[in-house]
């Protein structure tokens, strides 16, 4: 039998398909340790730390193009944290990651920093952020101190120059007044 153009086979891509999400889902949950759970366990029956663990298997499995992950590493003992460090390593598309958990912000390739300045990128890790703010810092410090110092110089050449005008207005005075300048007056 011949086949038209039309109805000739496509060549789907597998991971947007979920032919498959069941062994993937096994496999994803031996790899964290979470082998003695079967796809039909009840989420009732987990512990909290389980559920936890599992959660983050959903999104990773899902294929999407962009995960936003909030405090991800939130209630997780190390071993998880780094299983999740180790996922979000793989992960082949965009990601987001609100976190203040430094372990796992030293695994980021940047930093964006939301404060009341608005936002700032730094392109690294945690280090580089952490080393990027102290030279900022250290820079603010030395603007200010040469602003202090500067301040300082004015405040000085303002005294030297009132006392200089105080000066002049006493000799012309004495003048007026027919004294020797230098001279105090009666």
């Amino acid at each position: 039998m011949k086949t038209s153009p039309s109805s000739a086979a496509v060549a789907l891509p597998i991971g947007r398909y979920r032919w498959d999400i069941a062994e993937r889902l096994l496999i994803a949950l031996r790899e964290e340790g979470l082998g003695h759970l079967s796809l039909q366990t009840p989420v009732a029956m987990l512990s909290g730390g389980e559920c936890t663990r599992v959660a983050p298997l959903g999104v990773f499995l899902s294929g999407a193009d962009l995960l936003i992950l909030d405090e991800p590493s939130n209630h997780l003992d190390h071993l998880s944290r780094q299983h999740l460090c180790r996922r979000l390593q793989q992960w082949p598309a965009g990601l987001l990651v609100i976190s203040h958990d430094r372990e796992l912000l030293e695994d980021m390739q940047r930093i964006v920093e939301l404060s009341p300045g608005g936002l700032r990128a730094y392109g690294g890790n945690y280090s580089v952020y952490r080393d990027c703010l102290l030279r900022e810092r250290q820079g603010a410090q030395r603007t200010l101190e040469h602003a202090r110092t500067e301040r300082k110089r004015g405040e000085r050449a303002l005294q030297g120059a009132a006392a200089t005008a105080a000066a002049a207005c006493r000799q012309r005075s004495a003048w007026r007044r027919g004294q020797q300048p230098g001279a105090d007056a009666p």
